[in-house]
């Protein structure tokens, strides 16, 4: 009997230690799925295009062409300006880079919505150079994909943690050169399209009409670009959302060699170029120092305005908003060619909680060259001539106009500022400043590095 029980009681603990051996097993794969999971950027798909376009940026073609451009670009006015051409040349390598970025997710065999207009980033190794231009959102993370009007596809939203403040896809005719000069085709915001039981969203997508479904985005033209934005209005705790897109019926895309995709990459550079002329007038149109009424956005999903900013180093632009009920609010600053300045380490950009309002719901901001020991500083990096961008979005109302939304506008010098400012504004002294640019930092990470 005691072999017997002997026998029971080894059994029984080998049982138990296969169970906990299972659960662990179980667990680690567990974390290894929810750790791919949560980084919904770095795709492998993303991966490849990094290492891809990284080794195409150095490409004796690409060169070449950058050198054309920056030739072209010195005969714009715009050349004039000092901080300009101190600019130039890391913009047009940025422009050259979001082309190649463009054009390999547009030949591409299957489509992937993968990450674009953005911040250098250092990742799996790679040295990421960055593709923001044409006044880019750093509260933004834009993906994009190409789909043809001879498949059936099917894209599948899923959030992690908590949703971006806005999410939308905007689609346009993928054949008339990119996003940023083809026919605008459609817009929907995902707050407007139907869940499913567990808060997924699937989409269809295919060229024949579905006005019954919201869920459905009809492919009009031969080529269709889509991009899916994400807008953050509070960086430290809203991430980026895992998007995929699967081909349900059709075929592939022909693949493309090496140098025609080089030869491809080229061609939309100089649209992209030649774009970039044709917009600075958003802000070149407008006296500096000066912003008119708000404008709409295509598709209705919010307000913009752009403008310049001349100021010398002892001077500021101080300038008062009213948010209108929006719940994002983003305020930023770019050089005189449009392209977003340091975002990540200083604050050149402001949204609607980084910024702090006045007692009366305003958000007083003020543009500097130095740091004038408030909370609400716009940080031109050094620049003293550049472009602005501010944006209202994510309203929960029907808003048809917000007119009345910039309150108050003036150029001071720094030593009367205070006069011009609300009683009750927030103040920084130089170590709560350099805490709250580390803070800042620390959460873009989750960007790249979701917790």
């Amino acid at each position: 009997m005691k072999t017997i029980h002997l026998k029971h009681q080894y059994f029984n603990h080998f049982f138990i230690a296969t169970l906990l051996i299972t659960a662990l097993v179980q667990s680690s794969c567990k974390q290894k799925q929810a750790s791919v999971q949560l980084n919904p950027l770095k795709t492998q798909a993303q991966l490849q295009l990094d290492s891809t376009a990284i080794k195409l940026s150095n490409d004796t073609a690409i060169k070449s062409a950058e050198n054309e451009v920056i030739k072209l670009y010195k005969q714009d006015s715009t050349y004039k300006i000092p901080d300009a051409q101190a600019t130039l040349k890391q913009d047009i390598e940025r422009l050259a880079y979001a082309a190649i970025e463009e054009t390999s997710i547009k030949y591409s065999a299957e489509p992937q919505f993968l990450w674009i207009d953005h911040a250098p980033r250092n990742w799996n190794g790679l040295d990421v150079p960055g593709s923001q231009f044409g006044l880019d959102n750093p509260d933004n993370v834009y993906r994009t994909a190409y789909l043809d009007s001879t498949s059936q596809y099917e894209i599948h939203l899923h959030h992690l943690e908590k949703a971006p403040v806005q999410e939308s896809f905007e689609w346009f005719d993928g054949n008339t050169g990119s996003i940023t000069t083809a026919k605008h085709l459609g817009f929907v915001q995902v707050k407007d399209l139907k869940p499913e039981s567990n808060g997924d969203y699937i989409l269809t997508a295919g060229p024949q009409a579905e006005p019954t479904n919201p869920n459905h985005l009809q492919i009009s033209k031969p080529l269709v670009n889509i991009i899916y934005r994400n807008t953050y209005s509070n960086w430290a705790d809203q991430t980026p959302v895992v998007i995929t897109v699967k081909r349900v019926s059709g075929k592939r895309f022909p693949a493309i060699s090496q140098p025609e995709l080089v030869t491809q990459s080229v061609a939309t550079f100089k649209i992209f170029s030649a774009f970039l002329l044709k917009i600075k007038a958003l802000t070149t149109t407008v006296p500096v120092n000066t912003l008119r009424k708000p404008f709409s956005r295509d598709g209705g999903w919010g307000f913009a305005v752009a403008g310049r900013f001349k100021i010398n180093k002892d001077e500021a632009w101080v300038i008062t908003l009213n948010p209108k009920g929006a719940k994002y609010l983003g305020f930023e600053l770019a050089d005189p060619w449009l392209a977003s300045l340091e975002y990540i380490q200083h604050s050149s950009s402001l949204n609607i909680t980084q910024a702090k309002p006045d007692m009366h719901g305003n958000y007083t901001y003020v543009i500097a060259a130095v740091d004038p020991g408030i909370h609400n500083w716009l940080d031109t990096r050094g620049l003293t001539e550049g472009s602005l961008f501010i944006r209202w979005q994510a309203f929960t109302d029907n808003v048809k106009a917000i007119d009345d939304a910039i309150v108050k506008q003036q150029v001071v010098k720094l030593a009367n500022l205070d006069q011009a400012l609300p009683g009750d504004i927030a103040k920084e002294t130089p170590e709560s400043g350099k805490d709250i640019l580390t803070e800042r930092a620390q959460t873009y990470q989750r960007r790249l590095n979701p917790r």
